[in-house]
C-alpha cells in the first residue's frame, strides 16, 4: 500500500512517514503552499497512492472530490470545528478525522481495514469463516447453497464485516447502517442481527459467528 502525505509542518510529517515506513506502507509527501498549487501537485502523484493523509490542511470537500476522485481521505486535525469547513461529505470515498496529537494505531487500523475491503471488493466477495458474503449478489454462498439478503440485511453484515473484531456499539451500527433521521427504534439494531445469526444458524451452522458483547455492542469474528 502507498499514501500521498499532504503537511504544513515537516516535524510532524516526519514522525508520520517513520510510523508508515516500521508498519511497511510507503509514502510521498507534498509540502502545501496554497490550494491552486497543490491541485497540480496531487493531479502528478494521486493514482500512485491507495489513500492520501492530510496534516492540518483545510479547504472545502467538493474542491477535494474534483481532485481526487475515489481516493480515500485521512484528515488530522487539532480543533473539531475545522471538521465545518470541509462542507458537504459525501458517500462515494471514504473520509476519517483525526485529532492531534494524533493516535497512530487508529489510523494504521484504519488504512489496513479499507485497503481490506478494497481488495474484497475487488474479487466481489469477503470471506467469513467458510461462506462467502457475495457482493455481487448480495448473498451467503457457500458450495451450492445461496441465500440471498434482505437490504438491510446486507448491509448491516457487509458493514460488520468491514469492521470484522471490532465492537461495534447499536449507536455506531445505527448511525452506519441507518438513517438516523428517519424513526429508527432502539431495538432495530437487536432484530436485524437476530435475522442474520437465524440466516447463519439454519443454512450454514453459524448462529455464533455474531457475538454480543454485553453492555458494548457486536462482533464479528
Amino acid at each position: 500500500m502507498k499514501v500521498l502525505i499532504v503537511y504544513a509542518e515537516e516535524r510532524s510529517k516526519e514522525s508520520l512517514k517513520i510510523f508508515l515506513k516500521t508498519n511497511k506502507i510507503e509514502s510521498e509527501e507534498i509540502y502545501f503552499q496554497n490550494c491552486e498549487q497543490l491541485k497540480q501537485d496531487i493531479l502528478l502523484v494521486e493514482e500512485n497512492c491507495q489513500a492520501v493523509i492530510f496534516d492540518r490542511i483545510y479547504f472545502p470537500l467538493n474542491e477535494l472530490m474534483y481532485w481526487l476522485t475515489q481516493r480515500d481521505c485521512f484528515f488530522i486535525i487539532d480543533n473539531y470545528q475545522k471538521i465545518k469547513s470541509f462542507g458537504e461529505i459525501r458517500d462515494d470515498f471514504t473520509l476519517r478525522f483525526y485529532f492531534w496529537p494524533l493516535n497512530y494505531l487508529l489510523l494504521l487500523d484504519d488504512l489496513k481495514s479499507i485497503t481490506r475491503l478494497k481488495e474484497y471488493m475487488d474479487f466481489g466477495k469477503i470471506e467469513l469463516e467458510d461462506v462467502e458474503l457475495n457482493l455481487n449478489r448480495r448473498a451467503l454462498v457457500k458450495g451450492k447453497t445461496e441465500v440471498y439478503l434482505r437490504n438491510k440485511e446486507y448491509e448491516l453484515l457487509l458493514y460488520l464485516a468491514k469492521n470484522k473484531g471490532k465492537i461495534l456499539s447499536r449507536v455506531n451500527i445505527l448511525e452506519n447502517v441507518w438513517d438516523m433521521n428517519s424513526n429508527v427504534l432502539t431495538n432495530t439494531v437487536d432484530v436485524h442481527i437476530s435475522k442474520i445469526r437465524r440466516i447463519l444458524e439454519k443454512h450454514f451452522g453459524l448462529a455464533k459467528m455474531i457475538k454480543t458483547i454485553p453492555c458494548s455492542g457486536y462482533i464479528l469474528g
